[in-house]
């Protein structure tokens, strides 16, 4: 899980531009059409491997028949929603995880962001994918599996 936050501050827009600013940062609150361009307001995040291979949080993928317990098919990025607020009427701020599947090779790879409405043109920086699998491995799970689930 990537964690993300997105600051804005209301500076000179009027109160309707920059309630408009805040709330387009939740990434869902978008409604996509095929073939249709994507939404200024729509904030546009993504990651590409060295191997060419890209997930955005803009992809559409169709779900095919899958077993409950069989990973999905990568690399996906997928959003998760967070928490949002607004500090008076100067600071906002919206922070959600970005879920990325499977774990990124454990090379540099390339993180991009586009937020035509915030006024960000595609951004792209480098990830160190070693230091995340790193990080990933000192992870433990919240609910151990202990193998009985009949007893607490």
């Amino acid at each position: 899980m990537l964690d993300v936050e997105v600051v804005s501050r209301q500076g000179g827009l009027s109160e309707d531009d920059w309630w408009d600013l805040h709330s387009s940062a939740h990434i869902r609150s978008h409604r996509l059409r095929g073939g249709a361009p994507l939404p200024r307001k729509l904030l546009r995040l993504g990651v590409r491997y060295a191997d060419g291979r890209k997930a955005t949080t803009i992809e559409q993928r169709p779900r095919g028949p899958q077993a409950r317990d069989d990973p999905p098919t990568g690399p996906l990025l997928s959003y998760r929603p967070g928490s949002s607020g607004m500090h008076g009427r100067e600071l906002g701020f919206s922070g959600f995880g970005l879920w990325l599947w499977p774990l990124p090779p454990a090379e540099a790879f390339e993180f991009a962001v586009e937020w035509p409405f915030g006024g960000i043109e595609q951004s792209i920086i480098g990830l160190d994918g070693a230091a995340i699998v790193a990080a990933a491995s000192r992870s433990a799970s919240y609910w151990p599996e202990t193998g009985h689930r009949d007893k607490p």
